[in-house]
C-alpha cells in the first residue's frame, strides 16, 4: 500500500476492502454456507509497519479528521545528503553497496529483496558450483561482522542508524525453524533490520552515501520482520464450536496452532503431526459435527475437558518454548546477535557461543518430542493432560527458557553448558 495511515485515499481502501469481504460472505450465506454450518477462519501472513514521519496534523484519526503528510524535501538539504527527509516511504537501500563502501567488502552473495533479506553465501571462487562455506568460514564470519556494525542513513530520522536489530547463522535458524530437508534452501545467516529499511543489490536514484539511500514513497509499508507491530497478527474464528468472545488480546497463538485447532473443532483427524496446539480458550460451543452426541454438544473433546487447565498451560509453555518467536527462540536469537558481531581471538566467543546454542536445541528438541505427543493426546480424545505430567514438562520448559535467558544476557559465553 502507498498511502500513509488514515489518509483519505488509506480509508477509502479500507472499507473497499471491508466492502468486499461483506460481498464474498454474503454471497456464501445466499448459497446457504454461514456461521452455523460451516467454520471460517480468516488470518494474515504477515504484519505492517508504517514506514515515514508522523502526520502534520497531529490528533488526526482518519474517521473524522483524515491525516495529513509533507511528501516534499524538508529542511531544503539537498538530495542524498544529511537532513534531506521525505515523509512518506520506506528506504531503500544497496546492501551489497553499503558493505562495500564502508569496508570494502566484496564478497559474492545472493538475498531476497527485504527488510529482513535471507542471505545465502556461495563457494567465492566457483559462485556456480563447488562447496558452500560454513557458518565458520572467515568469509562468512567478516561478513556477518561487517552487517552487524554497518549503519545507513535513514532520511526519514535524518541521522545514521544501524541497519542491523536481530542476526540469525545456520545454528540460530535451524531453533527458529528456518531450515529444511534441503541444504540447497537454507540460508547462510539471515538480517532482520531496522524495519524502514528494504534491502536490494542496486541503488536508486543519484545518492552519493553509502549503501545509496533513499525514500521510496511508493512502498508506505514494510513486513516480513521480527518488530512486534510486524510479529504481531491475528486471528478471527467464527462457526459451529466456537466460543463468541469478541476481541481479545490475552491468548498467545502463532500460524501452527490453525490446523490443530480446526481439526479438533471439526472432529477430524489426518495423518500429519501437528506442530501447534489447539487453541482451547476458543472452542467449547456446540457441535455441529456428526459425533456431537458423542462430545455432549461440545466441540472441545472431552480429554481436553477433564484437565482443561493443565492442558491450557502446558500447550502455552509449548508454544513459548517451541514456536520462533517464543521467549526461548528470542533469547537464543540475541545471543547469536551479540556472538555474530564479535572478534575475538581465534572467535572463540562465537565459537563458545554457538556450542550453548547446539546444547540448547538438543535439549529442545528432546522435550518438545515428550509435550507433542501428550498435547496431541488430549486433542484428539485418546487421553487427557495428567496434571503431575503437566507440572513436570512446564517445570523443565521453564527451565530452558530461563536459560536462554541467561546466555542472551551473558556478556560473555559462560564456561558451563548453560542448557543441561
Amino acid at each position: 500500500m502507498r498511502s500513509a495511515p488514515a489518509k483519505p485515499g488509506h480509508e477509502a481502501q479500507l472499507r473497499e476492502y471491508n466492502a468486499a469481504f461483506a460481498a464474498f460472505v454474503h454471497r456464501l450465506a445466499a448459497d446457504g454456507i454461514n456461521k452455523r454450518n460451516t467454520l471460517f477462519l480468516v488470518t494474515v501472513d504477515e504484519g505492517d509497519h508504517y514506514d515515514g514521519s508522523a502526520p502534520l496534523n497531529p490528533g488526526c484519526n482518519g474517521v473524522t479528521v483524515a491525516c495529513e503528510y509533507d511528501t516534499a524535501e524538508a529542511g531544503g538539504a539537498a538530495f542524498g545528503t544529511p537532513g534531506y527527509t521525505r515523509s512518506v516511504g520506506e528506504v531503500d537501500s544497496s546492501l551489497p553497496g553499503l558493505l562495500k563502501s564502508l569496508y570494502g567488502n566484496n564478497t559474492i552473495f545472493g538475498f531476497d529483496f527485504d527488510d529482513a533479506p535471507a542471505l545465502v553465501v556461495p563457494n567465492q571462487t566457483t559462485p556456480e558450483g563447488g562447496t558452500r562455506p560454513g557458518p565458520n568460514d572467515p568469509t562468512v564470519r567478516t561478513l556477518e561482522r561487517d552487517i552487524s556494525s554497518a549503519q545507513e542513513f535513514n532520511p526519514i530520522v535524518g541521522r545514521d542508524v544501524p541497519i542491523t536489530v536481530n542476526m540469525a547463522d545456520e545454528y540460530e535458524e535451524t531453533i527458529l525453524h528456518m531450515v529444511n530437508a534441503d541444504p540447497n534452501r537454507e540460508p547462510t545467516l539471515t538480517l532482520f533490520g531496522d524495519p524502514s529499511f528494504y534491502f536490494q543489490s542496486s541503488c536508486d536514484g543519484t545518492s552519493s552515501l553509502p549503501g545509496c539511500p533513499i525514500q521510496n514513497n511508493g512502498f508506505a509499508w514494510n513486513h516480513g520482520d521480527i518488530q512486534p507491530e510486524i510479529a504481531t497478527t491475528w486471528q478471527g474464528w467464527v462457526g459451529p464450536g466456537i466460543r463468541n468472545l469478541g476481541e481479545t488480546s490475552s491468548i498467545w497463538t502463532d500460524h501452527t496452532d490453525a490446523r490443530p485447532t480446526m481439526m479438533t473443532v471439526l472432529g477430524l483427524r489426518d495423518d500429519y503431526d501437528w506442530d501447534g496446539a489447539a487453541i482451547a480458550q476458543i472452542i467449547g460451543s456446540a457441535h455441529a459435527g456428526w459425533d456431537w452426541w458423542i462430545r455432549g454438544q461440545n466441540a472441545l473433546p472431552w480429554s481436553i475437558r477433564l484437565n482443561e487447565r493443565g492442558y491450557e498451560d502446558l500447550a502455552a509453555a509449548y508454544k513459548q518454548l517451541d514456536a520462533p518467536f517464543g521467549e526461548f527462540g528470542l533469547g537464543t536469537l540475541d545471543a547469536d546477535t551479540a556472538a555474530l558481531a564479535t572478534n575475538s581471538a581465534n572467535d572463540a566467543t562465537y565459537a563458545d557461543t554457538t556450542s550453548q546454542l547446539q546444547a540448547c536445541e538438543n535439549q529442545r528438541t528432546a522435550l518438545v518430542s515428550q509435550i507433542q505427543p501428550v498435547i496431541e493426546a488430549a486433542e484428539t480424545g485418546r487421553a487427557p493432560v495428567s496434571s503431575w505430567e503437566a507440572s513436570y514438562l512446564i517445570g523443565r520448559a521453564d527451565r530452558l527458557i530461563e536459560d536462554a535467558k541467561l546466555l542472551a544476557g551473558a556478556s560473555t559465553p559462560p564456561r558451563f553448558t548453560v542448557c543441561s
